[in-house]
Order: structure tokens, then C-alpha cells, then sequence
């Protein structure tokens, strides 16, 4: 089953060991879907960035998760990296300025290519848009 990875500069982070086990839990879900292709809003390859971007050392469980996923092949080698629209909207869990999440942006780009990952760009544009170019991906990459 191909299971492909969403991911761009989020707004906030969360309690990064609770989301590791969120994102595990969504893992072994997927998996019941047969040979349906799914993707994920995000990976633990993305809260590494994230734990790059804030000087924080990864924790000992995230440091297996991301070692696990890419180890078994967990996700596709191609990352779907959803560029921004331009603006960051605030609100009281996304406090992050437009100019920093342009850093952190560039940061978990280099992330996911260090870790072998290949990304697609997918620009700013209407949502129809960005999901017809992901479509469209998807259905010229190999099986």
C-alpha cells in the first residue's frame, strides 16, 4: 500500500513525545487499508525538523521512530512538501511569524533530504489545484 507524506512549516508545535505516539497510532491504521494508497498529514521525520528548528535535542523515543520509519520503509520516498500561501494566519496555537516559518520551512526541507527523502514542491494555488498536481504525481510514480 502506498502511504505518502504531506508536510510543510507548521504553525505550532505539539507535546513532541505525545504526537510521536499520535502519529504511530495513525501508521497502524493505515496499514488496515488494504492496498489503498493514504496519505499523512505529517510524519516523525517532521517533528524531528521541528525539534531542529526550536535547538532542542530530539527525545530517545523520536530518535527510534524516525530511525524505525525510514529503516522499514514505512513511508514513500516521495514527500509532498505543501509550499505557503504567503501569510500565517495567528491564532492562539499558531504563533509562529510568516518570516520565521520561512526558516523553518527551509529547515525541514533539508530535514526530509537528509534523512533521503525525495520532495515535490506543491505551490501556492487554490486547494483543487494542489490536489490535482498530487494526484497527478501519484499517478506517474511507480508502484
Amino acid at each position: 500500500m502506498p502511504r505518502y507524506i504531506l508536510t510543510g512549516a507548521p504553525g505550532a508545535g505539539k507535546t513532541i513525545d505525545e504526537f510521536i505516539s499520535l502519529q504511530r497510532h495513525r501508521q497502524d491504521v493505515a496499514c488496515l487499508a488494504g492496498d489503498a494508497t493514504v496519505f499523512f498529514d505529517r510524519s516523525p521525520v517532521c517533528t524531528l525538523a521541528l525539534c531542529r528548528y526550536l535547538g532542542f535535542s530530539p527525545s530517545r523515543p523520536l530518535a527510534r521512530e524516525v530511525g524505525r520509519v525510514v529503516a522499514d520503509g514505512m513511508y514513500e520516498t516521495t514527500v509532498f512538501l505543501i509550499r505557503h500561501q504567503g501569510f500565517v494566519r495567528a491564532t492562539a496555537t499558531r504563533r509562529i511569524s510568516f518570516e520565521d516559518s520561512l526558516v523553518f520551512e527551509q529547515l525541514h526541507e533539508q530535514t526530509y533530504r537528509d534523512l533521503g527523502f525525495q520532495l515535490v514542491e506543491v505551490p501556492a494555488g487554490p486547494l483543487a489545484d494542489r490536489a490535482a498536481l498530487v494526484q497527478q504525481t501519484v499517478g506517474q510514480l511507480p508502484p
